[in-house]
């Protein structure tokens, strides 16, 4: 008999667990009233925003240019602590990867919490020593991978100012401090800020710019490879589309090599040409997310798409009053 306050940026959950909303902009509420109303004849132009970014552009890129990070068979896990207190051999979470990212595309990898897809991040970025196989980094590729992590919050010093962020990691790869103000605003309008905000600390951003913010500091590095660890789901749905067309936009401008992790299948599908599915550490099931996603082949793959289905999300079409369209 409880009444729940549900306060959330996932339209899709809150579509399927409450009966009636409130739209909250700037601090006001612009519009209330039944979900299911809202989803169909929202009155306000904010409301109607957040409902149609639930339809995702296709933001597939393609793979013409060189290949940029090998992984084969490649094996990692982290240390263990024994009873008194000794580190142990470490035992792998992630077993025998096989991966190619290629310039201009972007791999997806999925899977329940708990698959492996943290270990996979910290491997494929150069975070986790290889216990088996191996992973190779193209020349052309620049340095180490870059990772843009979830919470860019916490990912961000809140003490630096977002041209000190920029500045300490153009200091670190030997840009002459003559010429670090032009490269900072150079990074800056590469992820569509304004130069402006380089005086500014992370806690007076929005969760949208702090998070461009982590993107220019892994572009600082020159990188080719850009790992996004859950980089979407801190942000609300209007924001993720987006950060989602800047990462395609740089994909294709740059050539950038792409790995998308996420929880949400959605984003996967647009953004990816290829889907990898981990369960228990291992690749079950890859291939292109039309066929992956659509007519999953494995169990572990049939339980994500199921429960994509049940919350209503894009998958599962039938179960929604007003389906989203990816044509």
């Amino acid at each position: 008999g409880l009444t729940l306050v549900f306060v959330t940026h996932d339209l899709k959950l809150a579509r399927r667990l409450c009966t009636r909303a409130l739209v909250l902009r700037e601090g006001r509420c612009v519009e209330a009233g039944p979900l299911t109303e809202l989803a169909r004849s929202a009155r306000h132009p904010y409301t109607r925003e957040l409902f149609d970014s639930l339809s995702l552009p296709a933001l597939r890129g393609t793979a013409v240019g060189e290949p940029l990070l090998t992984a084969q068979a490649l094996s990692a896990g982290w240390p263990r602590r024994g009873w008194q207190g000794w580190f142990r051999a470490p035992t792998p979470s992630l077993h025998a990867l096989d991966l190619q990212l290629s310039a201009g595309s972007a791999i997806g990898v999925v899977g329940a919490s708990g698959a492996g897809k943290s270990t996979a991040v910290r491997a494929l970025g150069g975070l986790l020593p290889a216990l088996a196989g191996s992973l190779k980094l193209h020349h052309h590729a620049g340095p180490r991978p870059q990772i843009v992590f979830q919470d860019p919050y916490r990912s961000l010093s809140p003490r630096q100012t977002v041209g000190a962020t920029l500045d300490e990691v153009l200091a670190v790869h030997g840009t002459p401090t003559s010429a670090r103000p032009a490269r900072i605003a150079e990074l800056l309008a590469a992820v569509e800020l304004a130069p402006a905000l380089a005086t500014r600390l992370p806690r007076t951003l929005s969760g949208g710019q702090r998070q461009r913010v982590a993107i220019a500091r892994a572009l600082a590095v020159r990188s080719r490879v850009l790992i996004g660890d859950e980089a979407l789901s801190a942000l609300d749905a209007r924001v993720q589309v987006t950060v989602l067309r800047l990462l395609a936009s740089l994909r294709d401008q740059r050539g950038l090599g792409l790995i998308h992790i996420s929880h949400d299948l959605a984003s996967v599908r647009a953004l990816c040409t290829e889907v990898l599915v981990l369960d228990t550490g291992r690749v079950v099931e890859r291939g292109p997310p039309d066929a992956v996603l659509v007519r999953p082949q494995h169990p572990a793959t049939q339980a994500l798409v199921a429960a994509e289905r049940a919350l209503g999300g894009w998958l599962g079409a039938e179960s929604l009053e007003n389906p989203v369209n990816f044509s």
